[in-house]
């Protein structure tokens, strides 16, 4: 009998008989490089999952900052209303019917002022406090002998905050110390 291909025969007794763990997995037991890369995997998922949750986390604070200082423009153009009020309660009051305007625009400013405090918009105390970058823009700097240096003289423009973040900073005049001989 002739063989037209190479396959062997059934009949033949030498033939060997095909193994059976070659179609069954090399052990049913992890190995130990299995066992690292599951290990790996779980520390990667803790990891993607602590992320996660941080971000959860950030995105929650930035949509209550977003929140509470959505009104920061609106109160910057408010400000500049006070400014005036504030200016309009300099007047000398020596004019006719002065101090029933004055009074109006008084009230008027109580007003707005409590207004934005209700929103979380105060002032800035800045006359006499040691300047602080943050909360006062220095116009000049004056001498004085009764002041210490880098201490506010004088507050040419009122600051405000908004919760606890500076709104605008106080327009200010600070001490340089004391006048060239001085005290």
């Amino acid at each position: 009998m002739i063989k037209k291909n190479n396959a062997p025969d059934p009949a033949d007794d030498q033939t060997p008989a095909p193994e059976a763990s070659a179609a069954v997995p090399e052990e049913v037991a992890p190995d130990s490089h299995v066992q690292a890369e599951l290990a790996e995997l779980m520390d990667r998922l803790k990891r993607t999952t602590a992320d996660y949750q941080n971000y959860q986390k950030r995105v929650a604070r930035e949509v209550t900052d977003a929140r509470r200082y959505a009104v920061a423009e609106f109160a910057k153009e408010i400000l500049v209303v006070v400014d005036d009020l504030e200016r309009a309660m300099q007047v000398k009051s020596d004019a006719p019917d002065a101090k029933a305007i004055l009074d109006g625009v008084r009230i008027t400013h109580e007003h707005l002022t409590s207004l934005l405090a209700k929103y979380g918009v105060t002032p800035i105390e800045a006359a006499g406090k040691p300047f602080d970058p943050q909360l006062h823009e220095a116009m000049m700097q004056q001498p004085s002998d009764d002041v210490p240096p880098m201490t506010v003289l004088t507050e040419l423009s009122r600051g405000y905050r908004l919760h606890d973040r500076t709104l605008r900073p106080a327009k200010v005049i600070v001490s340089s110390g004391a006048a060239a001989g001085g005290k």
